[in-house]
């Protein structure tokens, strides 16, 4: 991410805390520990962490002020769903970070909504507010909007906003402990070497800290400096176990015919996909040779689809760069690894209301087609467009 994106990340401060406060309005205004079967604090509200209370601390050392509760996981999976109903509403790029926080790609959304993308945020955190403590940051990637959005809690803000461009020099006075990847006992490690805010951490020699921690320091060199080099696992909420596997023929190793075949690979999926109501977000490639070697790829969709002319576009170009030498192909295999099971609204999708138009007319009549005389006939006259370029580069852009 990054590059004049808008990230947001949205976190409900010790979601076991909320979920206790939901049961049981009367102790959210006191300092609340949640402790779990352990005999530790998992979770705990503002008002305790002023006082000193930390995730992690053993009960018995609680003072007789903080209010102690146990987990309510019933409670707890109930707020997940509604938060994650909500956000999916808004964009269906949601990442859930880890229980409790969420981040989303709001990058594209002005013209859904009709408003920026903070805007919008606002709204949410003010709108989830109403039920349960929502914190919020937005940033160009989730590195930033995380670390945003933690800082925004010890702030006593609803949400924090970092600049594009300003990354390094919010960043650099935060403790090195908020980066990702960074336990507790190697911040001590890094408070021995002198080393306790992220600035400190991006003097020192990129040799040294490989030396000493290994990879995981490339990591947070990146990430100090507003990068967002970590890839996204999108909170769908479903798996679709859509796949579809082609063997051409030798007579289809040429490639307008083999393009033709991944043509009708990808109708499949759609008509599977506009069946089931799901748009496709994330997509498995396999390409096998002729000589057995086989190589594969995930796909992240820039668009939520479930469009022929949209799914053919990711796979051919996906394909393209799996296709390493100058082998016939015996396999290729498409697989529908992550879908969002709503309707995005055409959130990400071009601003050519005509060209939106021309496909999903052609999705429709390819759905009646395949309704009155089965679903081989589809990919049957795909096939046979192949023998005609010109009819073939009007159905399958290149």
């Amino acid at each position: 991410m990054g590059g004049g994106r808008t990230v947001a990340a949205l976190a409900i401060p010790g979601l076991a805390v909320a979920a206790v406060c939901r049961r049981e309005p009367a102790v959210a205004v006191c300092p609340l520990a949640v402790v779990g079967a352990e005999g530790r604090v998992v979770a705990v509200n503002r008002e305790a962490w002023r006082r000193g209370v930390w995730p992690g601390q053993a009960e018995g050392r609680l003072s007789a002020e903080v209010v102690r509760r146990r987990s309510a996981e019933e409670e707890e999976n109930a707020i997940r769903q509604r938060v994650v109903t909500r956000l999916l509403a808004v964009t269906p790029a949601v990442e859930e970070n880890r229980r409790g926080r969420w981040v989303m790609d709001l990058s594209g959304t002005e013209r859904l909504h009709g408003q920026a993308g903070v805007v919008t945020l606002d709204g949410l955190v003010r709108e989830l507010g109403r039920e349960f403590p929502v914190v919020g940051g937005v940033g160009s990637g989730r590195p930033v909007a995380l670390m945003a959005g933690e800082a925004a809690w010890r702030s006593g803000l609803d949400w924090l906003r970092v600049l594009s461009g300003q990354e390094s020099r919010f960043l650099g006075p935060l403790p090195v402990g908020l980066l990702p990847r960074m336990g507790q006992r190697t911040v001590a490690r890094l408070q021995r070497l002198g080393v306790v805010r992220i600035a400190q951490l991006l003097q020192c020699p990129q040799e040294a800290l490989l030396r000493v921690f290994g990879p995981r320091a490339v990591l947070w060199r990146q990430v100090a400096t507003g990068q967002d080099p970590l890839p996204w696992r999108l909170s769908d909420g479903a798996t679709q176990r859509l796949t579809v596997e082609l063997e051409p023929g030798l007579a289809l190793q040429k490639e307008e015919s083999l393009r033709a075949l991944v043509a009708g690979g990808c109708e499949t999926l759609g008509a599977g996909l506009r069946q089931a109501g799901h748009h496709a977000v994330g997509l498995g490639l396999v390409w096998v040779d002729w000589d057995g070697v086989r190589r594969e790829k995930s796909l992240r969709l820039e668009t939520a689809e479930q469009g022929f002319q949209g799914l053919l576009e990711a796979v051919w170009a996906g394909l393209q760069s799996l296709r390493q030498r100058r082998v016939m192909v015996r396999r290729v295999i498409i697989r529908v690894e992550r879908v969002v099971a709503h309707r995005p609204r055409d959130l990400f999708a071009p601003d050519d209301e005509a060209a939106r138009r021309r496909a999903g007319a052609l999705d429709r009549t390819l759905d009646a087609i395949r309704d009155r005389f089965g679903g081989n006939a589809v990919k049957r006259g795909i096939l046979l467009a192949a023998e005609s370029a010109t009819t073939l580069r009007e159905v399958m852009p290149r």
